[in-house]
């Protein structure tokens, strides 16, 4: 239990720790980063080729200097026709619900990715999802530090501590998690 649950944390935490690059000290570079997110079934048709394209991604790790950090999430939606994606979860369908939300979308569907947070694409169609991730690579405008500390203490209990500190030139807004 504990092991599936820090995996959660973990996929959780990704979004925020890709557009939050460490601090960095003087006269390094940052590798920009881009988080793809590709919302797939066993059950679609026309997943095949956006599953390999995120995998083939997956095995190079960069795009032009680009680090890569790729998610397949298996979507619920599909398990009515018959097959049951074991992978699949009514959470990974409410999670690209909200993103279409987000981004105005009267609908969502398979393949379908979004970049980073800031673009979305038809997850089998190559050649544009390799020009929204060279787009959406820009260094995020504000960054923080983020200090995450987990315990166990007992049974099936999970602590994660979590603090966040500002850089200089963060925005003064409120932060969700």
């Amino acid at each position: 239990m504990r092991s599936t649950t820090l995996a959660y944390l973990w996929l959780l935490w990704l979004p925020v720790l890709a557009a939050t690059p460490s601090s960095s000290t003087e006269g390094s570079t940052e590798q920009p980063t881009v988080l793809i997110e590709l919302f797939t079934s066993q059950g679609c048709s026309s997943c095949p080729p956006a599953d390999r394209l995120l995998a083939d991604l997956a095995d190079r790790g960069e795009l032009d200097g680009i680090v890569l950090l790729p998610l397949s999430f298996h979507v619920d939606y599909w398990n009515y026709i018959g097959w049951t994606d074991p992978f699949s979860s009514a959470e990974w369908s409410n999670r690209q619900r909200r993103y279409a939300r987000a981004f105005g979308l009267d609908t969502i569907y398979t393949p379908q990715i979004f970049l980073n947070g800031r673009a979305e694409v038809v997850g089998s169609d190559e050649r544009e999802v390799r020009r929204l991730i060279r787009q959406t690579a820009a260094p995020p405008v504000a960054r923080l530090e983020l200090e995450i500390e987990s315990t166990s203490p007992s049974g099936s209990v999970l602590a994660v501590r979590l603090a966040a500190h500002p850089l200089p030139d963060f925005p003064a807004r409120r932060l969700a998690v």
